[in-house]
């Protein structure tokens, strides 16, 4: 595999190790407590591996990636607040914007969840999802935490195949820094790439074809990926008093570029206030805003319709999304069967 046709599963290994970072609750005994004294070891055991549950916040993801004989330099933010709720298996409450800023353009995205309902907006306009979509992705969701308890491990680094423990090398402490107002113990740490890449392997094979650059990913593609990463490094803030993440940097330096990805938790655990946007459109004025209307035989664009989607279309449409994987064209093609 060239770097080149490899880069993309790259990518989404970052974003992976960036969710592995965040962390879903470790699972452990114990946790917490303050970082006094304590060793770098200790500190990455209860900041990964204990009692370490992030429930709520702001989130800040951010990636950037410049990379020779790819495709221009590109950077990707996401950013807002969330709430998982009480119960852990419901979809939780979040209101997203995605930036992705190449050659000096700037595309915005967002997208919220109150819970029980789901909007998106495009080019600052709102968008209802259909209630019946909607119930199908919180179903979906429900029903994997719910298979998760039922195998003794809620929705977890662990249950995906990633540990951070396992390919994080050589930590150390540099000292103390403020992050979003709260004391952080700064650790640094490389990594051991390949270990990441296998986790990635791991963990793409179970959460389905939301990744399924990575799926292809072999052995051999995996030590390939490895050799062109020149140097990777870590930068770790936890909290000086509760050893909760607070912020995830990390560097590599490729043989035909840099990327870098920073991860940042502000407000944690403290109660998050996401509603509904009031005056959403209908879904129909969205697909039309991208183009998805069909293509007559005469050349012109047919309108969308203005019915909602049956239950039966919404499900073509999910199994359509699915098998386009990461093709956007495909993705947008799917439209056709809301």
């Amino acid at each position: 595999m060239r770097l080149q046709v490899a880069l993309p599963s790259l990518l989404i290994a970052l974003l992976l190790a960036a969710f592995a970072a965040a962390g879903c609750g470790g699972g452990g005994n114990g946790g917490g407590g303050d970082a006094a004294g304590a060793s770098p070891t200790e500190l990455l055991n209860t900041t990964f591996g204990g009692d370490t549950s992030i429930r709520s916040g702001r989130l800040t993801l951010a990636l950037d990636a410049d990379v020779q004989g790819v495709a221009k330099p590109v950077t990707f933010k996401l950013s807002g607040p969330f709430e998982t709720s009480e119960s852990k298996t419901e979809l939780p409450k979040f209101s997203f914007e995605l930036a992705v800023t190449s050659g000096g353009a700037t595309q915005r995205i967002g997208a919220t969840s109150t819970g029980d309902k789901g909007f998106l907006s495009y080019k600052g306009v709102d968008y209802a999802v259909p209630d019946d979509l909607f119930k199908q992705f919180a179903d979906g969701y429900r029903q994997s935490a719910q298979q998760g308890a039922k195998q003794g491990s809620a929705p977890s680094l662990t249950s995906l195949g990633i540990d951070p423990l396992k390919w994080l090398t050589d930590p150390r402490r540099a000292g103390e820094t403020d992050v979003g107002g709260v004391r952080t113990v700064h650790l640094t740490a490389g990594i051991d790439v390949p270990k990441l890449l296998g986790d990635v392997r791991t963990a793409a094979g179970k959460v389905g074809s939301a990744s399924s650059q990575a799926q292809q990913l072999s052995q051999a593609d995996v030590q390939q990926l490895a050799k062109s990463v020149k140097s990777a490094k870590v930068d770790i803030y936890t909290g000086a008093d509760d050893r909760k993440l607070r912020k995830f940097v990390l560097d590599l330096q490729l043989a035909t570029g840099h990327v870098a990805l920073t991860l940042q938790f502000d407000e944690l655990n403290q109660p998050q206030d996401v509603t509904a946007p009031a005056d959403a459109k209908s879904i129909t004025g969205l697909l039309s805003a991208l183009g998805a209307g069909a293509t007559s035989g005469s050349g012109s664009a047919t309108p969308p319709s203005t019915t909602a989607p049956s239950g039966s279309s919404n499900q073509r449409y999910l199994d359509c999304v699915q098998a386009a994987g990461n093709d956007i064209a495909q993705v947008q093609a799917c439209a056709k069967y809301l």
